[in-house]
């Protein structure tokens, strides 16, 4: 996965760290996961909606992804995952 900004490779990092720590992925699993998923860009920054979700969210996404994840995409209907637990909402979701 190429990024073309020190911002977009840190958010790629946090969307690799939420799959860690939320989905039990480990460091290698989450590396390959997420360049599988924006496989389709040729940077990161071209999608230009990447900003307005945040790393929980993608990590949920890839986890629950039909081909890569679990083929759970509504996962969001599922009150195991939304929402999300407190710590999550604190450093994910504390600067909205």
């Amino acid at each position: 996965m190429k990024t073309k900004t020190q911002e977009g490779r840190a958010f790629l990092k946090q969307i690799r760290q939420a799959l860690v720590e939320c989905c039990g992925k480990t460091t290698a699993e989450a590396g390959t996961l997420t360049r599988h998923f924006f496989s389709n860009l040729r940077y990161l920054e071209d999608d230009l909606y990447l900003y307005t979700e945040t790393p929980y969210h993608y990590a949920m996404c890839i986890a629950h992804h039909p081909v890569l994840g679990d083929n759970h995409p509504e996962w969001y209907l599922d009150q195991r995952f939304w929402p999300p637990p407190e710590w999550v909402r604190r450093k994910y979701y504390s600067h909205r």
